[in-house]
C-alpha cells in the first residue's frame, strides 16, 4: 500500500483499515510514486510489468554468476 499511498502501516489489516477511515474523505493519490527501497521497488515493478531502471537484485545473495556462465566450484 505504501506504493499507492506513502504511508505505511505494515502488513497488519486493522492498521491499514483505521488508516483509511481516518483518511479517505481528503484522500488523493500522489502524483509522484514513493521513493521505494531497492527490492520492494523490484517486485513492484516485476509485479506490474514495468522496466526498472537498475540491475535486479541477487537471489540467495551469496554466490555471483559468473561471466563465462560455469556455476562456482563446490556447488552440487
Amino acid at each position: 500500500m505504501f506504493e499507492l499511498t506513502g504511508h505505511d502501516e505494515g502488513r497488519a489489516a486493522e492498521l491499514w483499515f483505521n488508516w483509511w477511515n481516518d483518511h479517505k474523505k481528503d484522500f488523493t493519490v500522489p502524483a509522484e510514486a514513493p521513493e521505494l527501497p531497492k527490492i520492494d521497488a523490484f517486485r513492484w515493478n516485476s509485479y506490474w510489468g514495468i522496466e526498472s531502471a537498475g540491475p535486479k537484485p541477487r537471489k540467495g545473495g551469496k554466490h555471483k554468476a559468473r561471466r563465462d556462465g560455469e556455476e562456482p566450484k563446490g556447488r552440487d
